[in-house]
C-alpha cells in the first residue's frame, strides 16, 4: 500500500511537470544546507525518498541513478548516505 500511494504521489508530480511550458524549480533550505532541484518531480522524490528507501532500498538506487539532481541534494542534507 505504501508503495502504491508513492507511485501515485510521483506519478502525479511527472504529470503535472511535462503540462507545464517550465519545470517548477523548488529550492529547501534545510538545517543541514540548502537544495535547489529542478522540477516538482524531483522534490517529491526527494522528499520521498527515505519511504523509499525504507519499503525498497533497490528501487530507492534505482531511482537516485535516473535523478542525478535529487541525488547531489540529498548527499547535501544527508551526508549519512555516501556511505550507504
Amino acid at each position: 500500500m505504501v508503495t502504491q500511494a508513492v507511485d501515485e504521489i510521483l506519478r502525479k508530480a511527472k504529470d503535472s511537470d511535462e503540462s507545464k511550458p517550465q519545470p517548477t524549480g523548488v529550492h529547501v533550505g534545510t538545517t543541514t544546507g540548502d537544495i535547489s532541484v529542478k522540477s516538482l518531480y524531483q522534490y517529491r522524490l526527494f522528499e520521498l525518498l527515505p519511504v523509499i528507501e525504507a519499503t525498497d532500498k533497490s528501487r530507492a538506487e534505482s531511482l537516485l541513478n535516473e535523478n542525478t539532481d535529487c541525488s547531489s541534494a540529498m548527499l547535501r542534507v544527508r551526508p549519512e548516505r555516501s556511505s550507504s
